[in-house]
């Protein structure tokens, strides 16, 4: 196994650990691996978004603005995070409107951190 595919086993190794792994998207030539599944945590009022693996937080990858206000939806990626050169999208499974952003864009997480406070709505 080449050095740069042993580096993607191991981050698809721990992604999968961390994300129990609901959805994974594969590709070639190039080489795209992501792995879908967001964790949410309950917070006073509401959820916390939480990173699912360690590494680079972007808000900006997701199309989001990342800000208090700001709509989220459920099944919306609404981060991507880098973690050993593989892009890990978060995915909101809750609908609602952040109240917080805990980690900022540009910032790393550690796994299981949260990353948004998000105000739950009910669903119609």
């Amino acid at each position: 196994m080449e050095a740069g595919a042993e580096e993607v086993a191991r981050a698809l190794l721990l992604g999968l650990r961390a994300l129990g792994a609901e959805e994974l998207e594969v590709r070639g030539e190039g080489f795209r691996l992501v792995l879908r599944r967001a964790r949410e945590r309950q917070a006073p009022g509401g959820s916390l978004i939480v990173s699912p693996v360690s590494g680079r937080v972007s808000y900006s990858q997701a199309g989001i603005a990342a800000e208090p206000g700001g709509r989220v939806r459920k099944g919306q990626t609404v981060a991507v995070v880098e973690s050993m050169k593989v892009a890990v999208e978060v995915i909101s499974e809750v609908e609602g409107r952040v109240v917080k952003v805990l980690v900022p864009e540009g910032a790393r997480a550690e796994a299981g951190e949260p990353l948004l406070e998000v105000e739950v709505e009910e669903e119609a």
